[in-house]
Parts: structure tokens; C-alpha cells; sequence
């Protein structure tokens, strides 16, 4: 389901990249459909729909790694090449997240390995609160899939 913003911004390109040149200020956010946030961020490393990213102070994004207690979480929406700028959800209904396998709706979630960017339902590296799994996946295959974000965090590192 695409998300399209709900306010008067001109230019804004929800979950796309913008490229290698900012279009907006870094930080910046914007409110969408289905009750979703956005923040303006410029990507550290190549990401796919649905990468669980990390987003410090300056507004870089990388995969979900390093220190991640009292760090800002969002998800990719779309393809970034490293150094492209463009608008990441930070919460919503509906947005996707990578995970790394099977999941089903309702579990408790953990972040995978650190630098994968993904998420998983077995007990991993960290404890992820504020995100649930809509839509269930069998397959034992990475893949984007609907999640329910509300203030997404890590709760503590268990790696």
C-alpha cells in the first residue's frame, strides 16, 4: 500500500530517493496517510524496502547496528544508493520491514544481527518494542512484509 503525505510540503516523495542532491533540510518530517511519520534523512550505505535503520543526530541512516539503546528507529520504504537523501517512515500502519525469515502476527520481535537490517521472531540481538507484523510470512526467506509501527525502539541488548 503506498503511502502518500498528508500535509502541504511541495516536492515530497514519500519513500523514494531523491538522489544524490537533499532536497529538503535533513530532519525534516512529514505526516502521511495511514497514520504514518517520515524524516528526512541521507542513507550510509545502500538500502531495500523495508530496512530497519538506525537514524542518529545528524540524520544519517545505516542498518539497524552498533549502540541502538535511545536511538531514533525507521524503516526504508524504497531503494536508496549510499549517500541518497530522501524521506524514511518512522511509524505508521501499513509500512513494510525486512525480516530475516518466517514471522507471524503478534510475536515478540527482536533485531537481527547487528548491520543486517532486519528483524526476526527468534531471540537475537536485541528487544524490539513498538513494531508488530500485520502480515505473516512462511517463507524462510528474507523479505519486506506490513508491519504496525508506533515509536519503534530497542529495549535492551541481549548480544
Amino acid at each position: 500500500m503506498a503511502n502518500f503525505q498528508t500535509g502541504s510540503a511541495l516536492g515530497v516523495s514519500l519513500g523514494n530517493s531523491d538522489g544524490a542532491t537533499a532536497k529538503f533540510a535533513l530532519g525534516t518530517r512529514v505526516s502521511g496517510s495511514n497514520d504514518t511519520e517520515w524524516v528526512y534523512v541521507r542513507a550510509n550505505v545502500a538500502l531495500v524496502t523495508g530496512s530497519v535503520l538506525k537514524v542518529n543526530t545528524s540524520f544519517s541512516a545505516a542498518l539497524s547496528n552498533g549502540s541502538l539503546l535511545g536511538k531514533e528507529l525507521a524503516f526504508s520504504q524504497g531503494t536508496f544508493t549510499a549517500s541518497d537523501y530522501g524521506f524514511v517512515a518512522k511509524r505508521g500502519i501499513s509500512i513494510y520491514a525486512r525480516v530475516t525469515a518466517a514471522v507471524t502476527a503478534g510475536v515478540q520481535l527482536y533485531l537481527n544481527n547487528p548491520g543486517s537490517g532486519t528483524i526476526r521472531q527468534a531471540s537475537a540481538t536485541a528487544t524490539l518494542k513498538g513494531v508488530s507484523v500485520i502480515t505473516s510470512n512462511t517463507a524462510a526467506t528474507r523479505r519486506a512484509v506490513l508491519v504496525y509501527a508506533t515509536w519503534p525502539r530497542v529495549v535492551n541488548l541481549t548480544g
